[in-house]
């Protein structure tokens, strides 16, 4: 508890957002057929189409059998574009396409969480990992000071 109070900046979590995301990959040839499929499954989303069964059906990405499901991301670390997209949307809304050189993303997000401290509850087991392994370390330390200081070695040089 005392190491928790000490640290807290350690414990902090940014602004995070859970989202579903259709990732269409750009090539050379197929740039503008890229924008042109994105824009298709927006008007069909726009709809009513489900975007979890559009994400399954469409999506180029690794995400495409879960329906497009990313888990939280914090907001600094996606990409700025779809950074700058997911701080604007609020729960249960899409972002139009977003288009960037290498692909052409449509994100919907889930929920939003705001940035917080951790609950010591959460991090407690990671605390005394950290606290077991330092003293350990400091053990280590000592018992092989005490092992130099104790012990003599001498060099023979061979002429």
């Amino acid at each position: 508890e005392v190491y928790y109070a000490a640290h807290t900046n350690d414990f902090r979590v940014e602004d995070q957002v859970k989202l579903r995301m259709i990732v269409l990959n750009k090539t050379g040839e197929n740039a503008d057929q890229t924008k042109n499929l994105a824009d298709e499954i927006l008007g069909k989303i726009a709809a009513g189409a489900p975007f979890a069964e559009m994400a399954s059906i469409y999506s180029q990405d690794s995400k495409r059998s879960e329906g497009g499901e990313w888990d939280w991301f914090e907001t600094s670390k996606l990409r700025k574009e779809l950074a700058d997209a997911a701080v604007n949307l609020n729960p249960g809304q899409h972002s139009g396409v977003i288009d960037t050189p290498e692909a052409c993303y449509i994100m919907l997000v889930e929920e939003k969480r705001p940035a917080h401290i951790k609950p010591l509850a959460d991090v407690r087991d990671e605390i005394e990992n950290k606290l077991m392994n330092e003293e350990t370390d400091q053990l280590q330390k000592e018992w092989l000071d005490r092992l130099r200081k104790k012990t003599f070695v001498r060099y023979l040089v061979a002429d």
